[in-house]
């Protein structure tokens, strides 16, 4: 008897643009991180910014986030597989965020813009609230069409 159920089948890339394929996974970080610089861009105003500050912090928690939720995959959940190819880790290319990471490189990020900008970070961290949650909802789905979502007790059902 076949099991019933949902079966992951999507194709995680988009399409290709000059030879290079572009992945959901990717597609969903980028407008995860282009929501949380267009909301600064509209409160930039009323938050007293310019819009090189603007600017500083969207590619903070890009790459703040992206980093650290590299590095902490690297240390948490393939240290194993990392300390046998270590030079592997930079092959980027090959995926591996951890969420937890995103969150704790995103607000290390933070911390140091707020530092340099000579801006409260309770007062930044507020107004980081909904984008942030856009980009770990739309960074979620991404990770839902590549693959890497699994509902643990249903599989295991299905499993045995």
């Amino acid at each position: 008897m076949e099991p019933t159920g949902f079966v992951h089948d999507f194709d995680g890339v988009i399409g290709e643009i000059f030879g290079l394929a572009l992945h959901w996974y990717g597609a969903a970080y980028s407008l995860g991180f282009l929501g949380v610089f267009a909301w600064f861009w509209l409160q930039r105003r009323t938050l007293g910014w310019s819009i090189a500050m603007v600017l500083d912090l969207g590619i903070f928690v890009a790459v703040g986030a992206l980093l650290g939720g590299r590095i902490f995959d690297i240390l948490v959940y393939e240290s194993a597989y990392y300390a046998e190819h270590p030079l592997r880790a930079l092959n980027w290319w090959r995926g591996g965020l951890a969420s937890h990471g995103v969150l704790l490189g995103g607000f290390l990020s933070v911390l140091l813009f707020c530092r340099l900008h000579g801006q409260p970070l309770l007062k930044v961290t507020d107004e980081l609230a909904v984008p942030v949650a856009l980009l770990l909802a739309v960074g979620r789905l991404g990770n839902f069409i590549e693959g890497g979502v699994i509902a643990w007790p249903w599989a295991k059902r299905m499993a045995g």
